[in-house]
């Protein structure tokens, strides 16, 4: 994923979602954006939400499977919490 992002085509694809062209298919800024219309998560621009509530799992996948890390339910359970509290008014 990460070399994906950071490829030509990825930066292309980032670039777009900074400047608002988002793709018909950004199931997660559509989440986002309807949850920050709502008043349930915090008024960032959507950009910092999505870093803030995803990055932090691909880099912990990353980890995981580079055998850094373990990833038991427990685990799971509290980077999804952690996540959700970075974002959560």
């Amino acid at each position: 994923m990460e070399q994906f992002f950071n490829s030509p085509y990825g930066i292309s694809v980032r670039r777009d979602k900074l400047l608002d062209k988002p793709s018909r298919k950004d199931v997660f800024r559509t989440l986002f954006a309807e949850a920050k219309k709502e008043g349930m998560i915090k008024d960032l621009p959507l950009n910092v939400v999505f870093s803030l509530a995803i990055a932090p799992v691909v880099f912990l996948l990353r980890d995981h499977v580079l055998g850094f890390i373990h990833l038991d339910d427990t685990t799971v359970r509290q980077t999804a919490e952690a996540c959700w509290d970075a974002i959560r008014k």
